[in-house]
């Protein structure tokens, strides 16, 4: 059988997880990995759907040849789609982010006088403006996973207090991902064995690797979370957060190679 990912920047990180499962091994004897992003104009990737058994794709809604209602036009009757929303979130970061280069959203510029971290992580922002910022990305969140084939609201509300559940406003952590990745086994018609995925350890991919944005501690305490993030992955490598400051404002104008080897020698 055939499975088809047609998605965003997650395409990756969800085929490695997929990968890794014997189960999804016996299932499929083929995993086809299809970017959105690099195929938004190209008309011909349509006959990539023709054959697939299953297909886990965005939910575009801005090109009309790659909404699911056309996709579902290429696909032969009996192929299962399985729709997956951009989860984007913002609200644990209320300031704008100015990109420090292509690769790299992370740090407000506006409010910077030098590389230091105590005074990024302790900047102050008004209790009101984190409020509206927060419930404003939750209406949304809502919005989306009532639009998806996969759910992730609920899951959202009962843990973001406790666990750390996105890397930055695009890209979720690890455990929200392993979260995902159970109910995209059910909806692959696959027992779902929770301490085999469970057990899966953290690694990123692509995007995933080098995206991460820290909460700012009036963040933190005004939405009452209470998970530590003192240290984080990134470039799958476990550094402090001052570590991770200091060495992307240190090189915010080099590319993602010179970064990552960087963070290799902390």
């Amino acid at each position: 059988m055939e499975l088809v990912l047609f998605l965003n920047c997650y395409a990756e990180q969800i085929k490695y997880y997929l990968d890794l499962l014997l189960c999804i091994r016996k299932k499929f004897n083929n995993i086809k990995l299809i970017t959105t992003y690099e195929n938004l104009y190209n008309a011909s990737i349509l006959n990539s759907f023709k054959t697939c058994d299953y297909i886990i794709c965005s939910n575009i809604k801005n090109y009309e040849h790659l909404t699911v209602n056309n996709l579902k036009k290429m696909m032969k009757p009996s192929c299962k789609i399985i729709v997956f929303e951009f989860f984007r979130f913002n609200g644990f970061y209320p300031l704008k982010d100015i990109p420090h280069n292509n690769n790299l959203w992370i740090i407000d510029d506006s409010f910077l006088k030098s590389n230091n971290f105590d005074e990024y992580i302790n900047y102050m922002i008004q209790p009101d403006i984190i409020k509206q910022n927060f419930n404003l990305s939750l209406k949304k969140l809502k919005n989306m996973s009532k639009n998806s084939d996969i759910k992730v609201y609920d899951f959202f509300i009962s843990n973001y207090k406790t666990k750390l559940l996105y890397r930055d406003h695009w890209h979720m952590s690890h455990i929200f991902l392993l979260y995902i990745i159970k109910q995209i086994l059910v909806l692959l018609d696959i027992k779902v064995e929770s301490h085999i995925v469970d057990n899966i350890p953290e690694h990123y991919e692509y995007g995933f690797k080098f995206r991460y944005r820290p909460i700012l501690n009036c963040v933190k305490d005004v939405l009452n979370l209470r998970f530590i993030d003192d240290n984080i992955n990134f470039f799958n490598k476990v550094i402090s957060k001052k570590q991770f400051y200091t060495t992307i404002l240190c090189n915010r104008n080099s590319n993602l190679k010179i970064i990552e080897n960087e963070i290799k020698k902390l």
